[in-house]
């Protein structure tokens, strides 16, 4: 069954027109649209490691203060107020404070209640 305007319910926004560069269809996620500043948020993000090597995936969490969706994806950045690292099982590895995650290397962005978790 598809959403009231068609396509999948629950998928992701994409945005853009109907080709992007090259004359190709856009592949542009939109995962911070719809999210409010003030809001406390769960990002699943891919780190950059050294060429060659395969990216990380690491879930931040925090208060988002700062928000810009911008033209293109490496515009557009959410910043995060006591930003927490968080491992695989949900656990804090490191306090980073205030952090700027752009859009272009985040994979799911979602808001979440926020919970008091071991250090």
């Amino acid at each position: 069954m598809s959403g009231p305007c068609g396509g999948q319910p629950g998928a992701i926004p994409r945005g853009g027109k109907a080709h992007g560069k090259g004359g190709f269809p856009s592949k542009r996620k939109m995962p911070l649209k719809g999210l409010r500043k003030g809001g406390y948020i769960l990002v699943s993000y891919r780190e950059k490691k050294a060429p060659g090597m395969l990216d990380e995936k690491v879930d931040y969490e925090g208060t988002i203060v700062d928000k810009r969706v911008g033209w293109d994806n490496r515009e557009s950045y959410v910043e995060l107020d006591d930003c927490l690292r968080l491992n695989a099982d949900g656990e804090i590895v490191a306090k980073l404070g205030k952090m700027r995650l752009f859009d272009a290397f985040i994979d799911e962005c979602e808001e979440v209640e926020k919970v008091e978790r071991p250090l």
